[in-house]
């Protein structure tokens, strides 16, 4: 069964138009059992898309496009401008498990350090020969690109030669659509499986809807600040790459055979015939997942909440000891007003089990107040709670600031509600 493995989405700034619920709302139009978000050097769009196609019963795969580059810190010469950049190719990566996933992270990651980052992320080929191995083989699999991909390197064959042995699932990209550049890029691709270095695998780029060429290039005259009607933009053969059904598919690869025909490559349809069974395979090999994680906070007290009792009574005796700006709250304040509040604070502390978030807080600005970072004095409604104030995380007394004792209810820090006054 065929899978969509090469759609982006507007997470892809000035390439597609597609937002993740349109690409799964396609996906589901075409017959589509899965598909993958493959969006150039981001994976943004992950949770939104893996909580979409959960819902439409279609199984997520996750990956991103790499851009890749021989001399990637390159920085202008004397001389040089922007147009002297090293050119970029690219190949899609996709996580089949979880430490793949985390090796994506990494590489996006070092792509937008100060580095790599140079009008736009980018990685070295040894970055990600470096990353492939740490990890097995089959933590993530690999595709030679589809437009601009890696197949365009004058030394493809030798990147492809160092990527191999350190990834199970490696495939080059047949792509079906009738065009001279597509098959040359079908037809490097070809000499490559002949020859037994990469399995096929049948890849559409997808941008926009049907119909929605013209949308899609608005947009990426918007993105590149330039104007359709400008003669340098490069405007897109192709009005076609839209998600296509199954029936168009074949129609596609009939055409892109007949096009390697023409270039004397005679075993095009086998080849094309496995690459739809291998987006199958691929796709079973994935078992990673996105899953919202359980909140993890560290245990900061055997007992949490008497630790914010005592952090409360502590600061009662130093808040309440001597004037604050010429003020000190008499008395009967202290018990008619502050005492009930706080015994109500920490009553709601305890219940929503908080006790802990409370006392890291404390400890982040603790440290900081005493190593010279600045802290402010407590924004938003967290300026509400008695117990942020005695423990030393606000500056402010949330009865002497407050709105004549009101009786309102405030979402304080991390969204618990605190009563303003009773």
């Amino acid at each position: 069964m065929y899978s969509i493995l090469a759609a982006r989405t507007d997470f892809s700034i000035g390439e597609s138009i597609l937002s993740t619920e349109d690409l799964i709302q396609k996906a589901v139009d075409a017959g589509q059992r899965a598909v993958a978000l493959t969006d150039t050097m981001s994976v943004t769009g992950m949770i939104d898309f893996t909580k979409r196609a959960k819902k439409a019963g279609l199984k997520p795969v996750i990956g991103t496009r790499l851009r890749l580059t021989d001399d990637p810190t390159w920085r202008p010469a004397k001389g040089e401008k922007k147009k002297h950049m090293p050119r970029s190719y690219f190949l899609t990566i996709y996580a089949l498990k979880e430490a793949g996933m985390k090796a994506i992270f990494r590489l996006l990651t070092l792509a937008n350090s100060d580095d790599r980052f140079y009008y736009e992320p980018k990685l070295g080929f040894d970055d990600l020969l470096n990353e492939l191995r740490e990890l097995d083989r089959g933590d993530v699999a690999i595709v030679l690109g589809d437009a601009h991909s890696v197949l365009e390197h004058p030394e493809h064959e030798k990147i492809v030669g160092d990527i191999r042995p350190l990834v199970e699932h490696f495939y080059a990209p047949l792509i079906p659509v009738n065009t001279p550049y597509y098959g040359r890029l079908n037809q490097i691709a070809i000499d490559l499986i002949e020859k037994g270095i990469c399995a096929p695998i049948v890849v559409r780029p997808a941008f926009y809807g049907q119909g929605e060429a013209d949308a899609q290039e608005i947009m990426t005259a918007i993105a590149s600040n330039v104007k359709v009607s400008d003669p340098w933009f490069l405007s897109r053969f192709n009005r076609d790459l839209h998600v296509v059904s199954v029936r168009e598919l074949v129609d596609h690869i009939k055409l892109a055979v007949e096009h390697l025909n023409k270039r004397g490559v005679a075993n095009g349809g086998l080849h094309f015939k496995e690459g739809l069974i291998n987006t199958g395979r691929l796709v079973a090999a994935v078992e990673y997942e996105w899953t919202k994680q359980q909140v993890s906070l560290p245990q900061m007290a055997p007992d949490e909440f008497k630790a914010v009792v005592e952090a409360c009574k502590e600061g009662w005796t130093r808040r309440f000891k001597d004037k604050v700006f010429g003020h000190r709250p008499t008395d009967e304040e202290l018990e008619k007003v502050y005492k009930p509040r706080l015994a109500y604070e920490l009553s709601v502390l305890k219940r929503l089990n908080f006790s802990g978030y409370f006392l890291l807080v404390q400890d982040v600005v603790q440290f900081a107040k005493k190593n010279g970072i600045l802290v402010g004095p407590g924004r938003g409604s967290v300026g509400g709670s008695l117990v942020a104030y005695l423990m030393g995380i606000t500056e402010c007394d949330p009865i002497r600031f407050g709105e004549n004792g009101g009786e309102k209810l405030v979402h304080g820090s991390g969204g618990m509600e605190l009563l303003r006054a009773v």
